[in-house]
């Protein structure tokens, strides 16, 4: 907590640097330039993926760039994995469906299920 930042748009501070949303043309060059560096032939390509399942990584992942790539990993190994050689939107839909996780939550911390720790440790 010592190190907090202000949230003021102060144009003055020179350690912070604001980025844009990405769109759909620069998710396809972000995509395209996360390929051209692992590829080992090196085209210049966004292949296996589509321009359209991008648009849908885009989309899904609100055009931040971190998740974007993170999603573009998981479908990437599948592919291998699963000899897929085009990457689409029902891929990409398929994929999303699958690593989807159902977070449920109590209403008031209290109904939270928990652990005593400390009795589990004099146990042990």
């Amino acid at each position: 907590m010592e190190q907090r930042s202000s949230i003021s748009p102060s144009s003055a501070v020179p350690h912070i640097i604001y980025f844009n949303k990405l769109d759909k043309n620069r998710a396809i060059l972000l995509i395209k330039k996360y390929l051209t560096e692992y590829r080992i032939n090196k085209e210049d390509s966004i292949q296996p993926f589509t321009e359209s399942a991008i648009a849908k990584i885009g989309e899904e992942k609100e055009y931040n760039a971190a998740q974007m790539l993170g999603l573009a990993y998981m479908l990437l190994e599948n592919a291998a994995k699963n000899n897929i050689k085009t990457i689409d939107v029902a891929e990409v839909t398929h994929m999303l469906k699958k690593s989807e996780i159902e977070v449920k939550t109590a209403e008031n911390i209290i109904d939270e299920n928990s652990s005593d720790l400390l009795n589990k440790a004099n146990q042990e």
